[in-house]
């Protein structure tokens, strides 16, 4: 009888022993099931966020794009006043270039100052030598 209860006590300790090993097998994948949870959790996060932050950044480039459109016909506006159109003469009063120092009217080369600007303008030679 006791080779018998020896026999039971060691079969008991060997059962226990397995269900310890079974209660930490499944302890330990438990553990890993809500870590990787935990895990898909916070990359499903940043997906949303990183989502949200380009939604808002398209968001925010399209009001920049619509700004831009709306200010496009001024700068074009400018751009196109920025471009000489075709030179005429002055309708009224100086047709010719006045000195800036007080001096008189003859030029110090004896050319004609409207020869001058004409020859500035255009960068032909003036023909025109007469003096004042």
């Amino acid at each position: 009888m006791a080779t018998d209860l020896r026999r039971l006590a060691q079969s008991a300790e060997n059962r226990s022993k397995a269900c310890d090993r079974g209660i930490r097998e499944l302890a330990k994948r438990r553990k890993e099931a809500m870590e990787q949870q935990r895990e898909q959790e916070r990359e499903d996060r940043e997906l949303e966020e990183r989502a949200e932050k380009l939604k808002k950044e398209a968001a925010v480039r399209s009001a920049e794009e619509l700004i831009k459109e709306r200010k496009t016909p001024k700068a074009r506006r400018r751009r196109e006043s920025a471009v000489p159109r075709e030179e005429r003469p002055l309708a009224h009063g100086a047709h010719e270039l006045a000195p800036q120092d007080g001096s008189s009217a003859k030029s110090k080369l004896g050319v004609h100052s409207y020869c001058i600007f004409e020859e500035v303008a255009t960068g032909e030679a003036c023909h025109n030598t007469t003096t004042y």
